[in-house]
């Protein structure tokens, strides 16, 4: 296993530098560009001394407020999430246009399969947390899976992506872990910069640089999840599947 893990981040490096400038193109587009206005035009109402009852009850209104802006958020970060993972896994000499053209046809079955990954990761996380977390590394593959092999369908790839991840589900489950840390730890600190910001142009600069940092931080945690995606699935499936 401990060959394993370290392996899968060699060959994300790997996949990385092969292609850096069109992982940067896709994700400035479809991960930075919509986080960014977000949190710049939708940043949610700060609530000082209230109880948590009424903090969540003003999130849940702010939520409800945006959602159809939240929703279009998702659609298309997830759109160019399925863009990465064409570009990584298939048709490697296709134009940008076209693989976005096939990651198109693509995103139907791939919002199919999150759907269901949030929700088993959610039911697991509410039975007592441990089958949530286990369930993130039995699922870490699923949607590599449903674009290595543009044939199968969302059931096909589901099963590949849990046969793939077979006694990997921890290992798979820290390399996601590691990457939400390291997120969860930048954003703290983009927010820090941001309010550093506040005492040079205001209020109105702190929190667009701040946006802007923390935007760049989901981009990056984004398309290191897709390498690590790719790398695991690569190294993991093939010497089960052929490929």
């Amino acid at each position: 296993m401990t060959n394993d893990f370290s392996a899968i981040f060699g060959d994300a490096r790997a996949l990385w530098r092969a292609n850096r400038d069109l992982l940067i193109r896709v994700g400035g587009v479809f991960l930075f560009l919509p986080a960014f206005a977000t949190q710049l035009f939708l940043p949610p109402q700060e609530v000082q001394d209230v109880t948590f009852e009424q903090a969540f009850e003003a999130t849940v209104q702010w939520a409800a407020a945006n959602a159809h802006w939240l929703l279009l958020d998702r659609l298309v970060s997830l759109f160019g999430v399925v863009t990465m993972l064409m570009l990584l896994l298939a048709r490697a000499e296709s134009t940008l246009g076209e693989t976005m053209r096939h990651a198109l046809r693509r995103f139907p079955a791939f919002i199919l399969l999150w759907l269901l990954v949030s929700m088993l990761t959610t039911l697991g996380a509410m039975a007592f947390i441990v089958p949530g977390l286990y369930l993130t590394g039995r699922t870490f593959l699923i949607g590599a899976a449903l674009i290595a092999e543009p044939e199968r369908g969302p059931a096909a790839a589901f099963s590949a992506g849990i046969e793939a991840s077979r006694g990997r589900g921890w290992m798979l489950f820290l390399i996601a872990a590691i990457i939400w840390l390291l997120a969860l730890v930048a954003t703290g600190l983009a927010g820090d910069l941001g309010r550093a910001f506040d005492a040079l142009g205001g209020p109105m600069v702190g929190g667009a640089v701040g946006s802007a940092l923390s935007s760049v931080v989901s981009m990056a945690a984004a398309i290191a999840m897709a390498l690590l995606q790719v790398a695991a699935y690569r190294r993991l499936a093939a010497p089960r599947q052929g490929i």
